[in-house]
């Protein structure tokens, strides 16, 4: 077949084992090396992988203490690389949680998962899901897809700490009659601004010019980016 490969079983159904959208990487102590962890979809078990500069080797799994809400969500470490995040979708009314280990970068162990019920955590058919740091790690934003809270990250309460930053707005596109409104990922950009984007057809990003600022005081701009 000149090289191109030859497909020898078209019945096969070949059953992806990662959970969508869990997958993130964390700088190993020495500085050289990555860990790699992603969640299998059991729910149960966090696929734990070291990559080298000459191979990827698998060390197996860490086994959770809570069986995870199956779906789509956010899975980041934070700055220091001390602590991984998760958050996952939200889906017709369900609690909104986000879960936190502690993690060692010499080892990549994973240990001590807590569970938090974030604030307004439920909205019909919301299906945001997204997290991010602020440049000086101090606070967390999430959204549930129509909300966005900002999280101190130092304080005592993380629940209790968090403060309404950011609202979508109802829109449907009168063409195609879709919803255009909403908030789904969240990404921090070079320029320590962060970045949300919005749902299909959308022309624009939502922006966080200032994350590391308190409450609203971070400026959050409904459309504050168009795309073109």
């Amino acid at each position: 077949n000149a090289g191109m490969g030859e497909g020898r079983n078209r019945r096969e159904v070949i059953t992806d084992t990662l959970m969508p959208n869990q997958l993130t990487a964390c700088r190993h102590a020495n500085g050289r090396d990555w860990w790699v962890n992603c969640f299998v979809n059991d729910r149960k078990r966090i696929y734990r992988l070291i990559v080298t500069p000459d191979t990827i080797l698998n060390l197996g799994y860490y086994n959770d203490e809570i069986v995870q809400p199956y779906g789509g969500g956010s899975f980041k470490y934070n700055a220091e690389g001390t602590k991984l995040y998760r958050k996952k979708a939200v889906f017709r009314n369900e609690t909104d949680s986000l879960f936190v280990w502690n993690f060692d970068r010499c080892t990549g162990y994973l240990s001590g998962v807590e569970r938090y019920r974030l604030k307004d955590s439920t909205r019909l058919n919301s299906f945001g899901y997204s997290i991010e740091f602020s440049p000086s790690g101090r606070y967390l934003y999430a959204t549930n897809g129509w909300l966005i809270h900002q999280y101190d990250l130092w304080s005592d309460d993380l629940v209790r700490s968090g403060i309404l930053v950011g609202e979508a707005r109802e829109e449907i596109d009168s063409t195609l009659n879709w919803p255009i409104s909403g908030f789904f990922g969240m990404q921090l950009g070079p320029n320590g601004k962060i970045y949300l984007s919005g749902s299909t057809f959308t022309r624009y990003l939502h922006t966080i010019e200032r994350p590391d600022e308190r409450g609203r005081a971070c400026d959050f701009r409904y459309k504050g980016q168009p795309l073109y």
